[in-house]
This record gives C-alpha cells, sequence and structure tokens, in this order.
C-alpha cells in the first residue's frame, strides 16, 4: 500500500513539474498557482502514509505488550513457560471406547465392541470410525430411504 502511495506521489511531482514549465510559457502567475496547487495536493497523501507508518509501528508495539503481558501472567500463576510446554506435550489424550462394531481407518480391519485400540495396527478408536451402516440416520437419510421404499412400492 505504501508503494502505490509513493508511486502516486511521485507521478504528481513530475506531473506538476512538466504544468509548471507548460504554465511558465503563458504566464509566470499560473505557474507559480499551478506549482503551489500541486504541493499543497501532495500534503494528504504524505499525511496518510505518516498515519500507515504509525500504524505498522503500533502493531509491532501491541505484539511487545502482549508477549509482555503473557509472560507477567504465567509468572503470577508460578508457571514456568518450558514447564507448561513439557505439561501439554506429555499430556494424555482420554481414550474413547467403541459401543458398536468399528472398522479402522488405518488398516480397515473389523473391531469388537468395547475396544479402545485397533488389534491389528493399534490405531485409537475415533467417533468416525463406526461403518456407514451402523451409524445413526440422519434425518436426510431417513427422507431418501422412505422416498427408495415408496418408489420400489410404486414399481411392483
Amino acid at each position: 500500500m505504501k508503494k502505490a502511495l509513493y508511486g502516486i506521489v511521485v507521478f504528481d511531482i513530475i506531473i506538476a513539474v512538466f504544468s509548471f514549465f507548460a504554465l511558465l510559457a503563458n504566464s509566470i502567475i499560473l505557474a507559480c498557482l499551478s506549482l503551489v496547487g500541486s504541493a499543497i495536493s501532495l500534503v494528504p497523501l504524505f499525511m496518510l502514509i505518516q498515519c500507515l507508518d504509525r500504524i505498522d509501528n503500533l502493531e509491532i508495539d501491541l505484539d511487545t505488550l502482549r508477549q509482555k503481558f503473557r509472560a507477567h501472567e504465567k509468572a503470577e500463576n508460578g508457571i514456568d513457560p518450558e514447564q507448561e510446554s513439557r505439561i501439554f506435550h506429555d499430556a494424555q489424550l482420554p481414550k474413547m471406547e467403541s459401543q458398536k462394531r468399528w472398522i479402522c481407518k488405518k488398516c480397515q480391519s473389523v473391531n469388537k465392541p468395547g475396544t479402545a485400540t485397533c488389534d491389528s495396527c493399534g490405531a485409537r478408536y475415533t467417533f468416525d470410525s463406526e461403518s456407514p451402516a451402523e451409524a445413526p440416520l440422519t434425518k436426510w437419510k431417513l427422507k431418501d430411504n422412505e422416498k427408495k421404499r415408496i418408489h420400489s412400492q410404486e414399481s411392483n
């Protein structure tokens, strides 16, 4: 964005210089007025560039303040940042046990209900591991099944 604004400023300066020399042949007063007018038109562009620089500086300051705040917050709670990362790394995920037969996504083997890991490859059970036939029917699937049943009755 700033590069585009700098390009507009340079283009505006070039136009101001050409218009000054073009109007200089007619009248010195018009040439000076043209130069002053183009200089005044550059003021908002420079102000916009300055505001964009300030915004960038504020974003950098905000990031440093957030980091300092987190460090103070952790120090207040008594948690060392290295210890905190180890806590999250060493945490065990809860094991889910299946209620029905399920198909392993990794090796495609069928496992019995009440197991948390695959018998053949050791992959963990997830809710989406249930076979589609055993998964509960949604309203959309029920409507499709009803349409198929009605269509099959009509064809008979």
